[in-house]
């Protein structure tokens, strides 16, 4: 313990003046006779020892007021354990994702709890400190440093942003406006929940030295939340007149089950269905709804529920879209089976173009999702130049190889080759079993317990490379390889010809070709998408590049950095403006298409790094502070004690208070 002003520790000579008071007020006893005093004397004696043990207790009153009083002038305290905060700069990142809306042990929300935490630090350091703010939006405001007061006025417009950030970009960020403005010895402090599935692994957390980190977790009371997982049609095509099914699949992670949660399907605003289940901790289910076979062109879906304390995503948001057709070209020779271009003449689903190798129209070509080459012998250096261009997009192409191909004619794909030829002679043989595990075949047959024969396969091309082979012989050779950059490229090892297979007069041609098409068009008919996605591609041409597309909600109209490619239309995502909900895409005020967005699916799992989780994983690292605070009051006095030490002034005044109370006590009722 040390003393602020050591010189009033003089003031403890007043001490003696107690203690000369109760000498000298010792009274010499008055002998007064009486006849008989036996009563007397045992009265005489008990008065006389409680009067003796009252002006004892009054002396050491009066010495621990006159004690406790001079050291309230010293100022006592203990030295702080490291060196006072100064007005170095401050660099404050606040996690204001919407994980933070969980109640954190105060009975408040996570965010709420967070800036309480800014507000003590702004009031730890002194005037004159250089503050950084940086939440989840990375505004332009967090370039510059501020004073305290502009920090406060920030604080009050700080809320709760869709916009989640790996820790590393928060580093990143941090550190090059500290770098920027030369604050190479600055604080940092980070407050956050430290949520597992999007910080990142702590221990890969790029630190830089000299710097001091300071850690507070913000931990909540209860982990706890249920979410819409992901949503999607049995039948991946959504055709006019034609029943379909809707499946939904919800996960809880909380920490206690769940039972007789009431899911609502609402269709364009209207509550079509309802439905009831019980989810266990850690489980997920699916639930299924038949949809209406009547639905218009663009159709807003809402799945709803309540579940508590976490409440931003009971609410998720998807459309449907019927106009959306699938463009498929097919490059063929003039013997090619015409059995591909017939799976693909549902012109409700399909915009289906066949093109000779000799007379093809590149521009088509370029414009479609799917390009089939049906038994084509040679490619001219214009097409392989195109496919080129096309698989690189993430575009598909489907490989049907001829009765006489020549391995140069494939050397635009990149990992799938042909190894060998099997002589003409060799005999079909059944193909292996799907696996129906596979999301290649998820959903693709109503019933999957059916059993039924493959179709029979000549071994006629050995195919090697690729990613994976979706259908195969029992031998375990592929007869569809699926590869390409973006497993865009599905190779199939014989034609489509009575004398080589009979695949294409089975039941599973035209399910295993529509899934291809289907996973052609992924890109651009997405029933929902992310707040956080950098952006959208949709399979709309631009007539006019000064055409202008606009994203509208009631009440905003947003104009996104826009792009026209090959493939479509891109959009760039402004993800610090967009909510959850639906968008019109307009252009010319005339409605072009329906997005819907929602909250980032890693933002509903809660699971988060306590305090000493983050204090294991770096251990390792110098300067870093983890500060396990119940509340912000906790944590003020905590950074008091360390940078400032403990003032026992007050201490000191309350105790000689305290033992003056005392005396007055024994002088009025001893």
């Amino acid at each position: 313990m040390s003393f602020l002003y050591p010189q009033f520790l003089l003031g403890l000579l007043a001490l003696s003046i107690p203690i000369l008071i109760h000498l000298f007020n010792f009274r010499k006893a008055k002998k007064v006779y009486f006849s008989n005093n036996q009563f007397l004397q045992l009265v005489r004696e008990a008065s006389s020892s409680k009067l003796r043990l009252k002006h004892w207790l009054v002396l050491l009153s009066r010495l621990f007021f006159v004690a406790f009083l001079v050291f309230t002038f010293t100022q006592p305290f203990i030295p702080a354990k490291e060196e006072q905060l100064d007005g170095n700069d401050v660099l404050i990142y606040l996690d204001n994702s919407m994980s933070m809306s969980n109640e954190s042990r105060n009975g408040v929300s996570g965010l709420e709890e967070g800036l309480t935490y800014v507000n003590s630090l702004l009031s730890l350091y002194p005037k004159g400190t250089n503050y950084i703010f940086l939440t989840n939006e990375f505004s332009s405001s967090s370039k510059f440093f501020k004073n305290g007061d502009e920090v406060k006025e920030l604080v009050t417009e700080t809320h709760l942003s869709g916009v989640s950030r790996d820790f590393n970009q928060v580093l990143s960020r941090l550190q090059a406006e500290s770098e920027k403005f030369d604050a190479q010895n600055a604080d940092f402090y980070f407050i956050s929940d430290f949520q597992k599935t999007t910080v990142g692994e702590p221990q890969n957390w790029n630190l830089r030295k000299g710097a001091n980190y300071h850690y507070i977790p913000v931990e909540f009371n209860e982990i706890s939340n249920v979410f819409v997982d992901t949503v999607f049609l049995n039948n991946p095509f959504l055709i006019a007149h034609e029943n379909n099914t809707l499946s939904a699949v919800l996960r809880n992670e909380g920490n206690s089950n769940l039972e007789d949660l009431e899911v609502r399907l609402f269709i364009n605003e209207v509550q079509y269905y309802t439905a009831s289940l019980t989810l266990m901790v850690g489980d997920s289910k699916t639930i299924h709804f038949n949809l209406p076979n009547n639905l218009p062109d663009h159709s807003k879906f809402r799945l709803s529920f309540e579940e508590f304390p976490v409440t931003f995503d009971n609410d998720f948001y998807f459309n449907l879209d019927r106009k959306g057709k699938i463009r498929v070209a097919e490059v063929h020779s003039r013997n090619a089976s015409p059995l591909p271009g017939k799976a693909f003449g549902n012109t409700q689903l399909f915009e289906f173009r066949a093109f000779t190798e000799e007379n093809v129209n590149y521009n088509e070509l370029s414009q479609s999702n799917l390009i089939i080459l049906n038994e084509v012998d040679k490619l001219d250096a214009p097409l392989r130049e195109l496919l080129e261009d096309f698989i690189s997009l993430g575009k598909s192409v489907v490989v049907i190889p001829s009765s006489n191909p020549r391995s140069s004619t494939y050397s635009y794909l990149e990992d799938i080759r042909i190894k060998s030829f099997t002589a003409f002679s060799a005999p079909k043989q059944n193909l292996a079993s799907l696996d129906l595990e596979n999301p290649f075949f998820e959903n693709i047959f109503e019933n999957r317990e059916e059993e039924f024969e493959m179709p029979l396969a000549r071994p006629y091309m050995k195919l090697q490379g690729g990613s994976e082979s979706l259908i195969s012989y029992k031998t375990g050779e592929p007869f569809l390889l699926r590869g390409g950059i973006k497993d865009n490229v599905y190779f199939f090892a014989t034609p489509f010809r009575d004398a080589f297979t009979s695949f294409q007069k089975h039941a599973i041609f035209v399910p295993v070709l529509y899934r291809i098409a289907s996973f052609s068009k992924e890109g651009g008919d997405q029933l929902y998408y992310s707040v956080t996605d950098p952006f959208v591609m949709l399979g709309i041409e631009r007539s006019d590049n000064d055409d202008v597309f606009k994203l509208k909600r009631p009440g905003a109209e947003i104009i996104p950095v826009q792009r026209s490619a090959a493939q479509g239309l891109f959009l760039e995502l402004p993800k610090d403006v967009l909510i959850p909900g639906f968008y019109d895409l307009s252009l010319r005020d005339e409605l072009k298409g329906l997005l819907s967005f929602n909250y980032d699916k890693r933002e509903s799992y809660p699971d988060q790094f306590h305090g000493k989780d983050l204090k294991v994983a770096l251990a390792h690292h110098e300067n870093v502070s983890i500060y396990e605070s119940k509340d912000a009051m906790e944590f003020f006095r905590e950074m008091k004690s360390i940078h400032s030490g403990v003032e026992l002034w007050r201490l000191c005044l309350l105790l000689a208070l305290a033992f003056l109370f005392f005396e007055i006590l024994l002088i009025r009722f001893l």
